[in-house]
């Protein structure tokens, strides 16, 4: 249970980004004269936002270390891992890697807060300020950049179809044609100013082209063909000012049972390659929640992520002891939405898994007993019907 409650102390003083440190190395906290650990390891990690332990650097010099070490992880460690196999001592990292590293059972404390900002928003110049993008409507915006990139597209697509290729006879020459076009055009969109205008310039070009082994010039199949682009996006951006957007509220309750769906479908369907594809996924999930979002719709957002860590822990587990049909058979449950079955079902599992020796069995009755507690304190989310 101190787990738990270490984790849910955590998770309310969330902050952006900590520091981990391994609970065997308190040593290495109060540096003083004649320390018993001179030596200490760092995982270094691409990016700029651990640049402050970096900086650290001379500090822990004048604090006594003699031997500071950046250590670069193995492959598929992240800063927990790193920490609880023995690689290093100390890591920055996200709080959420924290929190999903503590929820997988990884051996670690948090010390603190490092620093924020370590993202930077880029927008256009007509922005100013976070507090301007609030409530603005960029993707209205977007659709009428592109559907005028479209039209320019157009007019591109019947100068060179009408004007251009029926000079031409030999498919090198056809080949120059489209590559004087699509190449800068193509350039143009990797630029950050209006990329949106030179996509649709790019993407319709072709289609309104439309080259044949034998090129058909019918002015009257052009422009149909035109108008059906033109009228289509018109629709689709008018659809921005004429469609209301979806309340807080319904958002919330969408982004739930999308959620929900998902997760039934990991507890039956194939294993991903790692932990980190559903939490990766998650987090998308998490970051576009409603700031008007009930605790209680965050909190089982969260149990959602936990629960699905520990199927694709536990299914990888369960395969080494041969244990796959019995944790299946909880899995099932879930998937139909009877956690008390699963819970049932997983305590069985766990009763099984105490006969046997060794950590993997130990790593797994951990993960069992947080995903039962999961699914029992949300037990209306996981059981909710129309998701399957």
């Amino acid at each position: 249970m101190s787990f738990t409650q270490t984790r849910r102390r955590f998770l309310t003083g969330l902050s952006l980004t900590g520091a981990a440190g391994v609970l065997r190395a308190p040593s290495a906290l109060a540096a003083q004269p004649g320390l018993e650990t001179p030596a200490v390891r760092i995982a270094d990690l691409p990016g700029i936002c651990i640049a402050p332990q970096y900086v650290a650097e001379e500090l822990l010099h004048a604090e006594g270390f003699t031997d500071v070490r950046y250590v670069r992880l193995a492959p598929g460690h992240n800063t927990p891992e790193g920490i609880a196999s023995g690689e290093v001592d100390f890591g920055v990292n996200f709080a959420s890697v924290l929190v999903t590293g503590l929820d997988r059972g990884v051996e670690l404390t948090v010390l603190g807060g490092v620093h924020v900002g370590c993202f930077e928003l880029f927008v256009n110049e007509e922005s100013r300020s976070l507090i301007e993008l609030k409530g603005a409507d960029h993707a209205y915006d977007a659709a009428i950049v592109y559907m005028l990139g479209t039209g320019l597209g157009v007019a591109f697509a019947a100068l060179v179809k009408f004007a251009v290729l029926p000079q031409v006879v030999t498919y090198f020459g056809f080949s120059i044609i489209l590559g004087f076009y699509l190449v800068p055009t193509g350039a143009l969109i990797a630029q950050p100013r209006h990329p949106a205008l030179f996509t649709a310039m790019a993407a319709n070009f072709v289609p309104l082209l439309a080259p044949t082994n034998e090129m058909n010039y019918d002015t009257q199949q052009f422009y149909n063909s035109a108008l059906a682009i033109v009228a289509g996006l018109t629709a689709a951006t008018l659809s921005f000012r004429l469609i209301p957007p979806l309340s807080p509220a319904s958002r919330s309750r969408r982004l739930l049972a999308l959620t929900l769906r998902d997760l039934r479908r990991l507890a039956t369907g194939p294993i991903p390659r790692t932990p980190a594809d559903w939490e990766g996924h998650m987090y998308g999930r998490l970051s576009a929640m409603p700031d008007r979002a009930e605790p209680l719709q965050r909190a089982q957002l969260l149990a959602a992520l936990s629960v699905g860590t520990k199927i694709i822990q536990l299914r990888r587990i369960t395969q080494r002891l041969n244990l796959q049909s019995e944790l299946d058979a909880a899995l099932e449950s879930i998937g139909w939405g009877d956690s008390a079955a699963a819970v049932s079902r997983l305590a069985a599992l766990d009763k099984t898994l105490a006969t046997r020796p060794g950590a993997a069995a130990l790593r797994a009755r951990g993960r069992i007993l947080a995903m039962s507690e999961a699914l029992s304190q949300h037990a209306v989310y996981f059981d909710a019907e129309g998701f399957r």
